[in-house]
């Protein structure tokens, strides 16, 4: 029997690789263009969580700016400690970030909020909704604390290419609610 552990650190290594490959400013913009659109549903002044990206994470920065300029509120993640979920705190474009763990930008100031809509990157998804992050389960800590705590939509943000045939889990793993790619949305709940 394989350990899923080691299921999950084979995947990563692969996804990451596929996730450099597929990355460039073309299929960036069309995602970012889709992402956009999925808000088309909803109305401001919702809170949205957005992330500042590292490495070939596709960029949701500019969606983020257009939200705000259409009434949405903004916040950002940061981890205050490890193996806890997520904290979030408002931010606005012009606003200084800093770096933080794992030299992610986060916001030097700001509230501590609680998000209505969270923007997840990811390595790899499946059709199911499952996604593959970096291991540190801050994603899904977060969506099982938020969701119990009332309604909240999470939509997985990546290349097409990096959907993968199944996404190794088990009961600590969570579904997205949607995945936005350059060719689309994969709508996996009402």
């Amino acid at each position: 029997m394989c350990d899923i552990n080691e299921l999950k650190r084979k995947q990563r290594q692969d996804s990451h690789l596929v996730r450099c490959q597929s990355f460039s400013k073309e299929t960036e913009k069309l995602g970012t263009d889709n992402l956009y659109h999925f808000f088309d549903k909803f109305k401001p002044p919702l809170m949205i969580a957005g992330y500042s990206p590292i490495n070939t994470e596709i960029n949701p920065l500019k969606v983020l700016e257009k939200l705000e300029s259409d009434g949405y509120n903004l916040c950002l993640p940061i981890v205050k400690a490890k193996a806890t979920p997520l904290c979030f705190k408002s931010w606005k474009f012009g606003e200084e970030l800093v770096k933080g763990e794992y030299n992610v930008k986060i916001p030097k100031k700001g509230n501590w909020v609680v998000p209505d809509i969270v923007i997840a990157p990811l390595l790899a998804f499946d059709h199911r909704g499952y996604r593959l992050g970096y291991g540190g389960g801050y994603y899904d800590r977060t969506i099982a604390m938020l969701k119990a705590r009332g309604k909240l939509v999470v939509v997985g943000f990546a290349f097409a290419e990096q959907e993968i045939q199944s996404v190794p889990t088990n009961d600590t793993d969570h579904k997205l609610d949607a995945i936005i790619t350059q060719k689309g949305m994969y709508k996996l709940t009402n």
